[in-house]
Parts: C-alpha cells; structure tokens; sequence
C-alpha cells in the first residue's frame, strides 16, 4: 500500500541510505507517534506469511497465464477445473498446509489415499497419476517462480499404469442400426443431433464441431467442407488445423446450421453426453 516490497528487517538495514530513510518516511504517524503496524510492515519487522497450497493455486493462475493464451472460455475453464480437483483433493486428505511445512510422509498418505481408491473404486492408475501430476505442477512452479528454494517431496511417487486402454470405435453395425435409426435421436435438440451426426462422417472431435462458426463451414465450396482452424480457441495439436470433406448424413446434418451452433459454442455438457452415448455400446 505504501509503494515498498516486503523485505526482513535484516535485509531492509543493509539497503542504501536513501532507501532505508524513504521507508522510515513513509510510515504513517498517529499524532506524533509513528503507527507501529505500519512500521513494522515497512521495516521487515513481521514474518512473511507462508505460502499455502490454497494460496498456491491462487498464484498458480497468474503464473501460468501463458497457458491460456488463444484459448477459448470453455477451454480454459475445462484446462483449470482438474488443476483445481487436484488441489482439493490434497486439501482434503492432508490439509491446507505450508509449502515449507510439506513433508515426504504427506505426499506418500496422499499417495495411499488413491490406492486405497483404486481398490474400493475400481479407478485407473493413469487418473490418480494425472491428479499427482497437477498437484505437483502447482507446487513446482509457484516455488520456481516465487524463488522460494524449497526442496518439494514429489519425486518417484507416480503409479504403475499398466497396459494402456484404448477405447474402440463405433461399430459400422451400431451406427446404421442404433445412431442413424427412426427416432434414435428424438431426446437431443437439433443443435446436439446435428452435432452428434456430422461426427459420423468426419471424425471431428464434438469441441471441434460445435466450434464451427459461419467462416468455417463452407457449403457452397466445389466440394462442401469444414474447416478446423483457431477461431476464437486454441487447437488441441498442431496437426488438428484441418479441412474434412461433408458427405451422407453429415452433409444432411448441418444444411440448417451454416452459421454453426451457439447454444452449444461454449458448453462442455455436450462432449461428456457423447461419451456416455458412446460407453453405451456394447461390444460384438
């Protein structure tokens, strides 16, 4: 409030004397006493408080603000929300402790806690490393950027993940006889069928299409097209940039949508319904 950077009192007694007299000056009097709040705010004469992992997370943000850059709102809130159950969940098992004050015991109870997950909850391992892995980035970053030279007990902590799973395709089958059936898609609006149809054909991940605007879809080109570009968002690859052809039902689909689809432009709700739709097939 008063224009200075915190330093302790040690480090304020060593500055030149033009400086230490500035700081002297500027503390506030109360008649002809000065504030000693203010003087020892001022001088260094008051611990500075210790960074939390709540307060972490608070700094983290404006740390890590280049990672949001020409990202749309969706895409940042979608890129903060584990970053933030990870948090959470270390709040919630070991407490809103002191970076300093974090111990190897913590992190491995932390650790003990998702195993012990794992086995109630049938989790995958790969999902319990990610959160460690954000909770670790919060911690990490903070303590470079901060220069607070802490030497944080996160190492050799992550789980063995196993063989990777991978999640099948639609069946051709499944897609003739249960998505493109006589009134299969009667329960979604027509922004989310068309949505969900023209994946058929193109292969577009649903935050791509529902992304689409009137620049991007192209009906009346030689060959009718959309194409995926970094309007507004940012691309999940450099490879994603891309222009997909539209054909049979993804064609039919988005005739009524030139403009493309604003109610759902900036709705994650529509991707995890896609993927519930899509567990719901059962294998041949």
């Amino acid at each position: 409030m008063r224009g200075f950077r915190y330093l302790p009192a040690a480090r304020v007694a060593k500055l030149p004397r033009e400086e230490l007299l500035q700081r002297i000056e500027a503390v506030q009097t109360s008649g002809d006493a000065p504030v000693k709040t203010e003087a020892a705010a001022i001088l260094g004469m008051v611990a500075e408080p210790a960074i939390t992992v709540s307060r972490a997370l608070e700094l983290f943000w404006t740390l890590a603000k280049a990672k949001t850059l020409g990202k749309s709102e969706a895409q940042v809130k979608k890129w903060k929300s584990p970053i933030k159950q990870a948090i959470r969940d270390f709040i919630a098992v070991i407490g809103d402790k002191a970076l300093h004050e974090i111990t190897r015991d913590d992190v491995r109870s932390f650790r003990d806690w998702w195993l012990e997950r794992i086995e109630t909850e049938d989790l995958n391992p790969s999902n319990v490393n990610k959160n460690m892995d954000h909770f670790g980035k919060v911690l990490k970053l903070v303590n470079e950027e901060k220069r607070l030279e802490l030497v944080l007990p996160l190492g050799g902590l992550r789980l063995e993940e196993g063989e990777k799973n991978t999640r099948p395709p639609f069946s051709e089958d499944w897609i003739k006889n249960e998505l493109l059936k006589q009134g299969a898609l009667d329960g979604l609006d027509a922004e989310a069928r068309a949505i969900l149809l023209i994946m058929v054909n193109t292969g577009a991940r649903p935050s791509e299409i529902r992304a689409l605007t009137k620049s991007t879809i192209h009906l009346t080109s030689n060959v009718p097209h959309i194409s995926i570009e970094p309007d507004g968002r940012k691309l999940k690859t450099k490879h994603a940039r891309r222009k997909i052809p539209l054909v049979g039902a993804s064609l039919e689909a988005i005739r009524g949508f030139a403009e493309g689809f604003p109610h759902y432009r900036e709705s994650e709700g529509l991707s995890k319904g896609i993927k519930r739709l899509h567990d719901s097939e059962q294998p041949a």
